[in-house]
């Protein structure tokens, strides 16, 4: 099943052939772990800026049971500029892990999405 579902990327991890797992916290599925095969090489480079971490985009994601993977990816609002700033990396990775930790697989907390959204928006100055 295809879905859209826009989403905040906090962890990205470099896997074999080209894989990368993702930790997605989505507004549709709450915090899902998800592959994808998305070329960093590709001529498409909006789908692999939608992969960075700390960024928000808006994801098309194949769902097969409890499996996700990352189709395409477009970026909404990239938060690049915290990981310039030391104090803002450590604050985002906090609130990363601890929205990671609190919301479990298939949670759909919107407001704990929009919390996040909120935090995003007010560390990029």
């Amino acid at each position: 099943m295809l879905a859209d579902s826009t989403g905040i990327i906090l962890r990205r991890i470099n896997a074999t052939s080209g894989r990368k797992m993702l930790s997605i916290f989505t507004q549709k599925y709450g915090k899902i772990s998800a592959g994808t095969s998305i070329s960093e090489k590709s001529s498409k480079g909006k789908a692999t800026l939608s992969l960075n971490r700390f960024t928000y985009g808006r994801y098309e994601i194949f769902r097969s049971r409890d499996f996700y993977n990352v189709n395409s990816g477009e970026v909404v609002k990239s938060f690049f500029r915290i990981g310039e700033d030391p104090d803002k990396y450590f604050c985002g990775v906090v609130c990363a892990r601890a929205y990671g930790q609190g919301a479990s697989g298939g949670d759909s907390s919107a407001k704990a999405f929009e919390r996040a959204c909120g935090f995003s928006w007010n560390a990029r100055g």
